[in-house]
């Protein structure tokens, strides 16, 4: 039997709590895998305990409440790390997510025909309202999907397996210093990539995200591509020379700022949707240039822990 985790860190979401444990109750559970799962709470105060302790009452397996105070993505993610330092496993899910049934079984499948350190599946968005569906369509929201079992140089971190045996061996962490700018996710990924490790990607392995209408706007969406930008610029900073890092930067960033020309005029074609997919291409070279000279955008930075928000 091996032994997995599920983690999902939360933040003052008992709705998007509710749904995720109510979906937990279909997941089908493979028969080699213990399975148990640890909820971190990054509350100054364990506000969610109850909650937690509630809704884990219906569920087949363990679920366990760890409260974090110290603020952040990374110190939450980091805790995650530490409580499954038993586990063969851990798989992250977030807390404004649903698991499909086979979920796991998924996952589980394809770490075991392909032997990888860490398994990425898929995210679906989905929206309230199908008049909202063009802001899915566009490129603005468009998650990257790949072959089932193609291979992976990074991962995001809201459906994802990795292998706990090699984090321990080295020594991998989410770094602190990212804790209120988002991409943590992906400079783990990349750093594990780096020291060896295998990722691969599990197609099938689905969980679901509605997109609420407050996130489906210009300001919120170009605000998040240009932080996906503002990670690849923080990345080569972090991984690689400098020289290196400022080429490799401003090719993508260029290449990028192309693409958003190119595309420009298909918005007489296909209208909001072709402006959208020209202002991702933008937004996203505008980031990386950001991150390329080391600002920050602080996505994450909370009322109780001020920091100055780079403009975006």
């Amino acid at each position: 039997m091996k032994n997995i985790v599920i983690s999902l860190c939360t933040y003052r979401r008992p709705e998007g709590l509710k749904a995720l444990f109510e979906s937990f109750k279909s997941l089908q559970i493979p028969d080699s895998v213990n399975l148990s799962a640890r909820v971190i709470d990054n509350e100054p105060t364990p506000a969610a305990r109850e909650l937690v302790q509630q809704l884990a009452q219906d569920l087949s397996f363990s679920m366990h409440y760890v409260h974090e105070p110290e603020a952040g993505i990374a110190p939450a993610r980091n805790r995650a790390l530490t409580e499954a330092k038993d586990a063969d496993y851990l798989v992250f899910i977030d807390d404004d997510e649903t698991a499909a049934p086979d979920w796991i079984e998924k996952l589980w499948d394809v770490q075991n025909r392909t032997k990888a350190h860490f398994v990425q599946g898929p995210v679906i968005l989905t929206v309230e309202d199908q008049a909202d569906q063009w802001w899915i369509d566009s490129l603005l929201f468009r998650l990257k999907t790949f072959p089932d079992c193609s291979p992976r140089h990074e991962s995001w971190s809201n459906n994802v397996m990795i292998d706990m045996d090699f984090v321990r061996k080295n020594n991998l962490r989410f770094d602190p210093a990212l804790r209120f700018d988002g991409g943590e996710d992906t400079l783990f990924f990349q750093q594990m990539t780096r020291a060896g490790g295998k990722g691969v990607f599990a197609a099938h392995a689905k969980v679901y995200e509605v997109q609420p209408k407050e996130r489906l706007n210009w300001r919120w969406a170009l605000r998040r591509q240009f932080r996906n930008g503002n990670t690849r610029g923080m990345c080569a900073r972090r991984l690689q020379i400098l020289p290196k890092a400022i080429t490799h930067t401003l090719f993508r960033s260029t290449t990028c700022a192309g693409l958003s020309i190119v595309l420009l005029p298909t918005a007489l074609i296909k209208g909001k949707t072709g402006l959208a997919n020209a202002a991702t291409y933008a937004a996203r070279s505008l980031g990386m240039l950001w991150g390329l000279i080391g600002k920050r955008t602080l996505e994450y930075a909370r009322q109780e822990n001020p920091e100055t928000r780079s403009p975006a």
